[in-house]
């Protein structure tokens, strides 16, 4: 990797605080540098938990940035008009995603609320992911095979 490379990518990373801890956090298991783990099996675990915590802060920092986009986008390009803010979470395999949300309308409908960022992101409050509908399902069926003895019952 190239000085300029390396360059770019701490500036990048310096603008996600949130990030940078984690990978911070990260290459201390790796170092092991307060000596916590002493054997294969801690280091692995709080490697896991390292990195679902990045995955998390990774995805709650796509969704507000993408957030950003699509209200800006809604407000200028569209002509819609701001019509308050409503909270929204929906949940995935690194955890509970949320934003706020910018809600709008048309001048002309003010009673149509429009949640560009919901249909965009295609994700419903209170809705999970599609990756952790996967995971619960392949767990179910992992379930129902240990518990029945026998597959396809």
């Amino acid at each position: 990797m190239s000085s300029d490379e390396s360059q770019e990518f701490l500036e990048r990373l310096q603008r996600h605080p949130e990030l940078y801890e984690r990978v911070k956090g990260l290459l201390a298991v790796v170092e092991n540098a307060d000596g916590a783990a002493l054997t294969a099996d801690e280091a692995a675990e709080r490697v896991v938990q390292e990195m679902r915590q990045i995955g998390h802060e990774a995805l709650q920092a796509w969704a507000t940035h993408k957030h950003a986009q699509v209200a800006h986008h809604g407000a200028t390009r569209l002509g819609l008009q701001r019509r308050g803010k409503k909270k929204l979470y929906w949940l995935t395999r690194v955890g509970r995603i949320e934003v706020c949300e910018q809600l709008f309308s048309r001048q002309h409908e003010p009673d149509t609320i429009r949640r560009l960022f919901a249909s965009t992101a295609r994700v419903k409050c209170r809705g999970s992911s599609l990756g952790l509908e996967r995971v619960v399902v392949d767990a179910g069926g992992g379930l129902f095979v240990c518990t029945s003895g026998r597959e396809g019952l």
